[in-house]
């Protein structure tokens, strides 16, 4: 019995402990530094041609500097071409928020899958006149912020990487380059897991009791019927 509370105890521990907020460890230059390289990024905006990753680096070199390169990367661009197409969603909400004909503006997230491919994700930023600006993600979901995206988007996962500006409504690009997950983790309330455990705990102190009242008291419809031998008649 003992073994078991204590498998169960560890399963709720490991339950909880899984449900935190940990963040990616690697650093905006690290997470760069893997893009320049590689040689196979989805929707890449500055494709290599086919060459190797040592071509692919030259031609950032000729660009200039790596913080030149992730500038120009971050920023937002016109969405004139095919690499920019808002679906109706995108239209319609930033209609919504700045009327129907603002511009639409793209901006590319550079994200890190859980099985370590690269891709481009467009997003699109719409500004008002007053300077208010929402992000807008493909599905025509609106956001004030990164945390508001981070909270509250459904195109990408707590395993997801993303490199991007923490000022990620700014245009043409301001302000920090930061390294996030893609989604907020899910937090448990301190008063929930504290009440699962509760009960954890509770239902084997139950089964306790009853395996030893059981021990002590048995049933006896469940008691081994004992004959006699025969030849002792």
């Amino acid at each position: 019995m003992r073994r078991i509370l204590l498998v169960v105890m560890l399963a709720v521990v490991a339950s909880i402990g899984g449900c935190g907020t940990g963040e990616p460890s690697l650093s905006p230059g690290d997470l760069f530094g893997e893009y320049a390289r590689t040689t196979d990024v989805r929707h890449d905006r500055f494709p290599d041609g086919g060459g190797s990753s040592a071509d692919r680096l030259a031609n950032f070199a000729s660009m200039g500097t790596p913080d030149q390169v992730a500038g120009a990367l971050m920023r937002t661009f016109d969405c004139g071409d095919d690499s920019c197409e808002p679906s109706g969603s995108v239209d319609r909400a930033a209609a919504d928020f700045a009327g129907a004909d603002s511009p639409i503006l793209g901006r590319s997230l550079l994200v890190k899958h859980r099985d370590g491919s690269l891709e481009l994700v467009t997003v699109y930023v719409v500004q008002k006149p007053d300077g208010s600006a929402r992000l807008i993600d493909g599905n025509g979901g609106t956001y004030t912020d990164l945390e508001d995206f981070r909270s509250h988007n459904d195109v990408l996962e707590h395993d997801d990487t993303v490199l991007t500006l923490r000022n990620v409504t700014s245009v043409p690009g301001e302000g920090a380059l930061v390294v996030v997950s893609g989604h907020t983790a899910r937090v448990w309330p301190w008063w929930l897991a504290g009440a699962l455990a509760a009960l954890v705990i509770a239902g084997a102190v139950i089964l306790t009791i009853r395996r030893y009242r059981a021990a002590r008291h048995p049933d006896p419809l469940l008691i081994p019927l004992e004959f006699k031998d025969r030849d002792d008649d």
